[in-house]
């Protein structure tokens, strides 16, 4: 029954929207003949009854499924209305108060719609109390009374002419009725009859006890009442003639009656909207042909906008990107903030063309295809095998980028030739699990990095390389201009929207550059001065070791850190949690160690060395050692004993100690 009533509170959003487009046409049209409102009430009658509708290009509905099927059993529910700000809003709220916990058997939401069922289903057992009640007490009434002709009755308990049954309707009249109201009246109510209206009014209010719980379609019902009015009192004036305006607007002045409930079943003449009928009548005009023309066509393109579902294709369809391949073909993948990315450390491909899978909106919702002011919060990264270059020297991130909003309810992707425009997600809760599931152990790219982590960037030349480290725990940064320099800039960075400025400890220098996606862009001009080599002997003048708008890249290799074990380095009985990671000259001359007990950092010393492919094993002795290898052709292995002296990690074998990285490797500025 939580199915079902889900179902039914889908049809009920999406016909709110064309029951928003009726009331849009009737202001606008207020000149066009009654009928045609009529016409387009039915459309939203055919919205609540069909379960299913076409797909067309042209629907303005913004989402055909604004209530997830899976909400019921989402961890996180969150509704898709097609309207972000709305989605922005409510899904917060969804996920705080109603997410999945272990705790309960039962999923929160699954509890709430039930309770909700329950009530709907109270709320149509009092509509339908209602209605029989309101029946019988008018059948009460007309019990006594007498043919007058034809399936005309007249009665003297009743005080309004009305139309009464559904399948053998009869006219029922006031006694008292003049002469000349009764042929207005009676020629009203025919109207009705021949317009079928005795069928269609008892349909509505059967569609409005079903979705009772809606209060737009109230608001229809009402409307739907008053324009079956207008347009059989449009009927008998264009029949009869204009002259029995005055004598047509003094029946109904006559024969109105209060209401003080809407309306279950009978066609009473006076009962609505008297006073806007009675200066319909009056001011009515046979309306101009173009008018008509341009109505109906306007009735046409409602239905085709409305009537219709969102066209939707899939992802791996994207304006014909043939992503299906790349799904299929990716080797390696990050994630990140479209800013900061973060390697995954294995691909699932049956996830990643589940992803492919997912529906989208065939129309763009923005036409916007920059890559720098749109939202990326959620930005994967596929990389093929002709993706990963890692000789060339201004390779970024190359791959493909697939960038969804915060709130996972648009899409858009980047090739590496063109972004696409921006599509909306038809199920944002279903993208979400399959992005979380892509890559469950990543760190989320928006908070603080952890304790230790330093990101490592590159500027490689022919003849040179710099390198950048960057500590977001304490804002601290390592600089080195040149492998010719012996001097490493150190000291604090800010950043500055898209901008990381670099301040020296001295406060003598300053360096600047600014974020492009993953990498950074060095800006000479807003920087303190770079030194000139002579980088061969055949050179005539020395040029800047580093130009303006040199590309820094990423050299994360997919991971923040290089090696994790746990062993209880310092003998106090408690293990420490070890992480070897990336220097701050990207791990090729220097590398940190952490030690961190119970969470909380406990040591941490950077390392220069010329080893290569570092990592934790276990020596004979059953004691963790730090496993080395020596550069050459023919690799030396080497395993150096891990001790503590005072407050720092020690790295030795019985002939070799591996030295701090000058003064800054011991108590460390980037552990403070």
């Amino acid at each position: 029954m939580a199915a079902l009533f889900l179902q039914l509170l889908n049809m009920s959003i999406t016909a709110s929207w064309i029951v928003l487009a009726v009331i849009l046409f009737r202001l606008i049209f207020k000149k066009a003949p009654k009928f045609l409102n009529c016409i387009m009430w039915a459309l939203v009658g055919i919205r609540l009854i069909c379960p299913f509708s076409l797909e067309s290009v042209l629907s303005l509905i913004p989402s055909a499924e604004p209530i997830p099927k899976d909400i019921l059993v989402a961890d996180t529910p969150a509704i898709n209305s097609g309207l972000p700000f709305l989605n922005q809003a409510v899904n917060p709220i969804l996920g705080e108060s109603l997410a999945a916990t272990p705790y309960y058997s039962m999923n929160p939401m699954q509890g709430v719609t039930f309770i909700a069922s329950v009530i709907w289903r109270a709320g149509i057992i009092i509509m339908l109390l209602y209605t029989v009640i309101s029946y019988l007490r008018i059948h009460r009434k007309v019990r006594e009374a007498i043919p007058f002709q034809e399936n005309i009755w007249l009665c003297d308990r009743i005080s309004t002419p009305f139309i009464f049954g559904v399948f053998r309707p009869r006219i029922y009249l006031p006694s008292h009725l003049n002469e000349q109201d009764t042929k207005y009246v009676i020629a009203h109510e025919q109207a009705h009859l021949k317009r079928h209206d005795h069928l269609w009014k008892p349909l509505a209010f059967m569609l409005l006890v079903v979705y009772w719980f809606n209060p737009i379609l109230w608001i229809a019902y009402i409307l739907l009442c008053r324009d079956i009015e207008l347009a059989c009192d449009e009927k008998v004036v264009k029949d009869m003639g204009a002259k029995i305006k005055k004598p047509y607007s003094d029946a109904l002045i006559n024969c109105s009656v209060p209401r003080r409930m809407i309306a279950a079943c009978p066609l009473a003449f006076g009962e609505v909207g008297v006073k806007s009928r009675i200066k319909s009548v009056l001011n009515y005009k046979k309306p101009a042909i173009w008018i008509v023309v341009v109505s109906i066509a306007a009735c046409l393109v409602t239905a085709a906008c409305f009537l219709t579902n969102p066209h939707k294709t899939k992802l791996k369809n994207i304006e014909q990107l043939a992503l299906e391949s790349t799904f299929e073909n990716t080797v390696a993948m990050m994630v990140g903030n479209g800013e900061t990315y973060q390697g995954v450390q294995s691909v699932n491909t049956d996830l990643l063309i589940e992803l492919g899978n997912i529906e989208i909106s065939s129309s763009e919702v923005s036409t916007n295809r920059s890559s720098e002011d749109r939202d990326k919060t959620n930005t994967l990264i596929l990389q093929t095998e002709q993706d990963i270059d890692r000789l060339s020297i201004y390779s970024y991130r190359k791959g493909t980028y697939i960038c969804f909003s915060s709130d996972f309810s648009q899409v858009w992707v980047y090739d590496g030739v063109k972004p696409t425009s921006s599509y909306r997600v038809i199920h944002p809760a279903k993208a979400k699990e399959i992005f979380e599931s892509l890559c469950p152990d990543m760190i989320n790219p928006s908070t603080p990095a952890p304790y230790g982590t330093i990101y490592s960037y590159s500027h490689k030349t022919e003849n040179d390389t710099a390198y950048l480290s960057l500590s977001p725990e304490n804002q601290s940064f390592s600089f080195s201009f040149s492998l010719l320099s012996s001097y490493a800039a150190t000291g604090t960075y800010e950043e500055d929207h898209s901008y990381i400025i670099l301040n020296t400890d001295d406060g003598k220098n300053k360096y600047t550059f600014k974020r492009d996606g993953d990498h950074l862009i060095f800006i000479a001009d807003q920087s303190s001065a770079m030194p000139k080599f002579k980088y061969s002997a055949s050179a005539t003048e020395a040029v800047v070791c580093l130009p303006d708008q040199a590309i820094f890249e990423f050299n994360d290799s997919f991971q923040n850190y290089i090696s994790k074990t746990s062993a209880d380095i310092d003998a106090d009985g408690v293990i420490e949690d070890c992480i070897i990671g990336y220097g701050p000259t990207s791990g090729i001359f220097t590398f940190t160690f952490s030690a961190y007990e119970k969470g909380e950092l406990e040591y941490f010393n950077i390392f220069n060395s010329q080893y290569q492919n570092l990592t934790f094993a276990e020596g004979a002795d059953g004691s963790m050692k730090l496993r080395c290898e020596a550069l050459g052709n023919n690799p030396v292995i080497r395993y150096f004993d891990i001790n503590i002296e005072g407050e720092n990690i020690e790295l030795s074998t019985e002939d070799e100690k591996i030295p701090y990285w000058g003064e800054q490797g011991i108590h460390s500025q980037f552990a403070k």
